[in-house]
């Protein structure tokens, strides 16, 4: 192969993994703000509830790993009905038949969480797509510089060419 040939498949491979990051950007900035919009929704709309604990599952970064954190299931009720979902809102292992203060959301009992600490929302989750979006900037300022470089620098060579062929 040679460096003409490379050049095409270079820029389309470059091109390729800026659109996944643009994509994987995106991806994780929805996420965050939908994390952050429930969280704003268990503690504008939640009401107490206390949550007796059914189980806790070990959830793990990868095949091998330890276990990162744990999710807690518990039972609860509510408005009459009982439910059993997701403890949101901790990370910890809780002990089966554990009853821990929570905070449900009436008519979205899968928004169940225990008390927040925070009054506010939270930034850290849009931290891996801020840094995510400036390397992605900071690579198409790159490529730009680059690629006016290097035409700069085959226009200069092409013309020194063309002047040597009239003499």
């Amino acid at each position: 192969m040679t460096d003409m040939e490379a050049g095409p498949v270079i820029r389309v491979i470059v091109i390729a993994v800026l659109l996944a990051l643009v994509a994987i950007t995106i991806a994780l900035t929805i996420s965050a703000a939908r994390e952050n919009a429930r969280v704003d929704t268990v503690r504008h709309r939640g009401v107490p509830v206390q949550v007796a604990v059914t189980g806790c599952q070990g959830i793990s970064s990868g095949v091998g790993m330890g276990i990162e954190y744990w999710e807690c299931r518990g039972t609860y009720r509510l408005a009459g009905n009982s439910y059993n979902e997701v403890i949101g809102g901790s990370r910890a292992h809780l002990a089966t038949g554990q009853v821990v203060p929570a905070v449900a959301v009436p008519g979205q009992p899968h928004l169940l969480s225990v008390p927040a600490a925070g009054p506010h929302s939270d930034w850290k989750p849009y931290l891996a797509p801020i840094v995510l979006g400036a390397l992605v900037v900071s690579s198409l300022v790159a490529l730009l510089w680059w690629s006016k470089r290097r035409h700069a620098k085959d226009t200069g060579r092409t013309g020194a060419v063309a002047q040597a062929s009239k003499d």
